[in-house]
């Protein structure tokens, strides 16, 4: 048995049509923080990792890589869920869009902000 190492640009890695699940892959697992991790990496511009393919016959299974390629479809696709992946990552709690609306209300006042957004 042979392997053939190729790097492969992210998009045709999500746009990849004819890339299957076998059936032993797990579920999606990764949670906010993990997703939003990935986010960083790609954002820095670094190696996003390995991803293993076994190719038979016309149809490519995807055997590693099943994590990655959700969270980076989910990037491309809804880019609001990346914003609540940061949230959740940063630990803004439902209240944190309340002071920022406060925050820039003070400002634009040219007031002392910081007694005003307790």
């Amino acid at each position: 048995m042979s392997y053939i190492i190729e790097p492969m640009p992210l998009i045709s890695f999500l746009e990849e049509s004819k890339l299957r699940l076998p059936r032993f892959q797990r579920k999606a697992t990764w949670d906010k923080k993990q997703n939003f991790e990935l986010a960083i990496s790609v954002f820095q511009d670094y190696p996003v990792g390995v991803v293993i393919v076994n190719q038979e016959q016309k149809i490519s299974w995807l055997l590693d890589g099943r994590q990655r390629r959700s969270a980076l479809s989910t990037m491309r696709d809804n880019p609001v869920e990346l914003y609540e992946w940061a949230r959740s990552y940063i630990g803004f709690g439902k209240t944190a869009d309340e002071l920022e609306v406060k925050t820039r209300a003070c400002l634009k006042k040219g007031g002392d902000c910081a007694k005003a957004t307790k």
